[in-house]
């Protein structure tokens, strides 16, 4: 072989190893960061007037502005939140929280299909996380897109395995499909897995019904 073919070969796996590799460190990252902003802002006691004072003077502490932004979610005022969502992206553009605010805000407006459309967007970066998979399947749902649901309750089933929500999700789907071969199979699976689960009682009782029609 060539090698200036060779070089070439090796400069394009490595560039594609690179990119991979920086992806999973982002999420990495992001993750850990996110979570604990999260629970920073969970332990804030500050009031309203007193987070106004702090914003400006601590612009650039994501806890802050954050909690500043959720104050308006709080109050329902949608277009002071996608102002704030904004102020938050446009200062922290690698952070979570500013897309779902933006999101929520967008939504709540009725601009569904471009709170959707950002959802998605980030969802390349984080495809496992839960709250852009819970969001997404709200608008599924919502157009009544119950293949999208099924897909998406796969991808939370990978995200959070010890959890029943994703099997509930998936056999609420097979059953809005009128699929009951499958969704006798999932409630199988989901009784054996979660046998204490109150909720596969009531699902039962649909299936059921449902097959007997």
């Amino acid at each position: 072989m060539n090698v200036w073919i060779m070089f070439a070969v090796a400069a394009v796996l490595w560039a594609v190893a690179s990119y991979f590799a920086g992806r999973q460190y982002m999420r990495v990252t992001r993750g850990i960061r996110r979570g604990e902003i999260t629970k920073a802002i969970s332990e804030m006691y500050e009031t309203q007037e007193e987070i106004n004072r702090r914003v400006e003077a601590e612009a650039h502490d994501p806890v802050i502005v954050i909690r500043w932004a959720i104050f308006a979610q709080q109050a329902a005022a949608w277009d002071e939140l996608e102002r704030r969502a904004q102020v938050v992206m446009r200062r922290f553009p690698k952070l979570l929280h500013g897309p779902m605010l933006l999101s929520t805000a967008w939504q709540e407006q009725g601009r569904i299909a471009e709170a959707e459309a950002l959802v998605r967007k980030w969802r390349y970066w984080f495809p496992f996380d839960v709250e852009l998979l819970t969001r997404l399947v709200e608008f599924a749902i919502a157009r009544s897109d119950w293949p999208a649901v099924s897909k998406l309750a796969d991808a939370m089933a990978d995200a959070v395995p010890t959890s029943v929500h994703p099997l509930l999700l998936k056999i609420r789907a097979c059953l809005e499909m009128n699929d009951l071969r499958r969704a006798e199979k999932i409630l199988v699976k989901a009784e054996h897995d979660f046998p204490e689960n109150p909720d596969l009682a009531a699902v039962w009782d649909r299936y059921e019904a449902q097959l007997a029609a």
